[in-house]
């Protein structure tokens, strides 16, 4: 905790006490990541960045794990945004009506790897069944027009 903090907190109110408690939690933390970026703690450091929201030290730290030829995990686990490429890739096939046999000829693989595919992404998007697929991916589907737009 800072000197300026704690001078703030003796003449303040609770919610103002809070903040302040907050903020030393930030700085604590952001200390922790910084000393884990220096030395060889980079998995640390993703971790500590993704589950504090520092998304800039949460990139640094990916990009440092990836010169090194680790693989990072993803920072999302569900939703839209934990979908892998390929996984990405079958879901948008499969949202315009392309059938698992299509999918699988014009992604050049079988039809069980697209079923798995398929499978994986029902789970992280939390859904039960392809009718469900367009509205789950639509905010990603949404960014994609505008990129390409």
């Amino acid at each position: 905790m800072t000197e300026d903090n704690e001078v703030m907190r003796s003449g303040a109110g609770s919610a103002t006490a809070d903040l302040l408690e907050r903020e030393d939690e930030f700085e604590r933390l952001t200390e922790q990541i910084e000393a884990a970026l220096a030395g060889d703690g980079s998995v640390v450091a993703l971790e500590l960045a993704d589950r504090c929201g520092a998304l800039r030290t949460a990139v640094r730290a990916r990009e440092e794990l990836l010169a090194t030829g680790a693989r990072p995990r993803r920072a999302a686990r569900s939703g839209a945004d934990s979908l892998t490429p390929s996984e990405r890739r079958v879901c948008r096939l499969a949202t315009e009506g392309l059938s698992n046999r299509e999918i699988a000829q014009a992604l050049f693989v079988t039809v069980r790897t697209v079923e798995g595919h398929l499978t994986q992404a029902y789970m992280k998007l939390d859904i039960a069944s392809r009718e469900q697929l367009a509205a789950a991916l639509q905010p990603q589907l949404d960014a994609t027009v505008i990129a390409v737009g």
